[in-house]
């Protein structure tokens, strides 16, 4: 899904549809959705940026590996 780009769903907040990680969070799964938002949002703004950082990280890594 991530690099697909968003999975489109019509019942999300206008929250979620400005969100900067709509395209990997998706609002969550609709079951659980409060309002048309998933209520763990507060956790992905924390996680998502995190996630992104280690595969920087990752890469970089593998760069200077490959350099040397």
């Amino acid at each position: 899904m991530i690099q697909q780009g968003e999975h489109h769903e019509d019942h999300k907040s206008d929250d979620c549809k400005k969100c900067r990680y709509r395209s990997v969070c998706t609002s969550g799964c609709p079951v659980y959705r409060i309002d048309g938002k998933d209520p763990q949002c507060s956790l992905y703004h924390r996680f998502i940026p995190k996630y992104y950082e280690l595969q920087a990280m990752e890469r970089i890594h593998l760069i200077q590996e490959y350099a040397h």
